[in-house]
């Protein structure tokens, strides 16, 4: 990352710590300070998403990805707390598309598609608090309701949006409780799933403590469901591997009694499991209390890149204090965007054909200065669109050359590390060498003896 680009984040970054010493939260500020050290001591392959974002949206690292959230959830590391934000990045990244990424995770004019709003009202996950504040959160599974209905990497982006904006604190430091619903409709099982699971270990704003497979018990489908079953449990013993529990019942009743006894409140799974939970009811009002609250709190930032990489500057030879100002241009998204008129305080991009219709109309010595201001300005100063390639070719230029530096890293403590396997095999070698000899000295002396009798 450029050294002035990287000074700049810094600097957001102490002004978000001061910020919690201002208001009087000195044990937070210290938190984000740790965090924030860490994450500046990471290599630059992991931290690359990260340093776009908050360059690009701090606003939405902040709200949405806080660092406490994160440091909660490792239990006070601060170490693990920033390798597992920046890959919560990351992971953003290739879930919502280049095009998403860095737009707030909303229901309207964010992240979300609307075949993924459609596909939340059908209720096939869903946060569920219990009443006891002291008990983990239940996130409830249902992948019969899916219906085929979704799309790509709708499961991630789904559940992306139930965390962010339902996770509460609780939850993030003692974990989440999976509920699955398992009945003869299927799981939709896809290549990802795995790769899902294993983020939720190192990834995630939280972290599963316990996944418990239930199979319906009003789906009288027993055949399938104990396939769908099987096929699950494999699934999540290969990528997760712990704490997993199977309930078998075949009344709701039966299903309800095993589940408190596994510390679920009845307020946490529906009534097809025997508990209190209108599904329908509740997500219709959940939806309805998001909607309204994201009326009330519309983001300061919505129209962010979508297409176009970050920019950085560009080195220039002895460039005029203008283009010093502006040389990082603001990347506009002419889809959704009108172009604007240049600031007062940027370079103008001149027209020749304009200029010299200017001049022509001027005194001649004037014009002979303006021509020569002109053709200054038009060397110093290039195109626009010139100006973007040269940013985003420089941008790529030392992205490959952190991630070949980082490569010839990786190479060299491979090198080492053979180097050293070689050394032990070498001594090794000698180490069998020395007991075939001394073999062969006792062979000699065992026939020796035997001769002599």
């Amino acid at each position: 990352m450029d050294k002035g680009r990287l000074e700049a984040i810094n600097t957001m970054q102490l002004s978000i710590e001061g910020q919690f010493v201002a208001n009087g939260n000195v044990e937070n500020a210290t938190i984000v300070k740790h965090v924030n050290d860490a994450i500046r001591a990471l290599p630059t392959s992991l931290t690359n998403d990260y340093f776009i974002a908050l360059d690009h949206c701090p606003e939405i690292v902040m709200s949405e990805t806080h660092p406490v959230k994160f440091f909660r959830c490792e239990h006070g590391n601060s170490w693990a707390a920033a390798l597992r934000l920046v890959q919560n990045w990351s992971l953003r990244r290739h879930v919502f598309g280049e095009e998403y990424w860095l737009k707030p995770v909303r229901l309207r004019n964010g992240a979300l598609r609307s075949k993924d709003v459609e596909l939340l009202k059908e209720g096939p996950f869903a946060l569920l608090t219990p009443s006891d504040p002291q008990r983990s959160q239940v996130f409830l599974t249902d992948f019969g309701r899916l219906q085929g209905l979704e799309e790509g990497t709708a499961r991630q982006r789904l559940m992306f949006y139930i965390m962010v904006n339902g996770l509460n604190a609780f939850s993030q430091g003692n974990g989440v409780d999976a509920l699955v619903i398992i009945n003869g409709d299927g799981i939709k099982m896809k290549p990802d799933n795995g790769r899902m699971v294993q983020a939720t270990h190192t990834k995630t704003a939280f972290y599963v403590k316990r996944c418990v497979l239930v199979r319906d018990p009003t789906d009288r489908r027993a055949t399938l469901k104990y396939l769908f079953e099987t096929m699950l449990l494999t699934m999540l013993q290969r990528f997760w591997g712990h704490n997993l529990v199977t309930v078998v019942e075949d009344t709701p009743a039966e299903t309800r009694k095993v589940l408190e006894n596994l510390g679920f409140d009845p307020a946490t799974f529906p009534t097809q499991l025997g508990g209190d939970l209108d599904r329908e009811n509740y997500i219709h009002q959940w939806l309805e209390q998001q909607f309204k609250m994201e009326d009330a709190t519309t983001p300061s930032r919505e129209e962010l890149p979508t297409h176009n990489p970050p920019t950085a500057p560009v080195p220039t030879k002895n460039p005029p204090m203008a283009a010093q100002a502006a040389v990082c241009p603001t990347i506009v998204n002419t889809k959704t965007s009108p172009p604007t008129a240049p600031a007062t305080n940027s370079p103008t991009v001149l027209n020749k054909k304009t200029k010299s219709t200017e001049c022509s109309n001027q005194p001649s010595e004037r014009s002979n200065q303006a021509a020569g201001r002109s053709n200054r300005n038009d060397q110093e100063v290039p195109d626009e669109k010139l100006q973007i390639a040269r940013v985003k070719s420089a941008y790529y230029s030392r992205r490959s050359y952190y991630r070949k530096k980082d490569e010839r890293i990786q190479l060299s403590d491979e090198c080492q590390r053979l180097r050293k396997e070689n050394e032990l095999l070498r001594k090794e070698a000698a180490r069998l060498e020395s007991l075939i000899e001394q073999a062969e000295e006792i062979e000699e002396s065992i026939a020796l003896i035997l001769g002599h009798r």
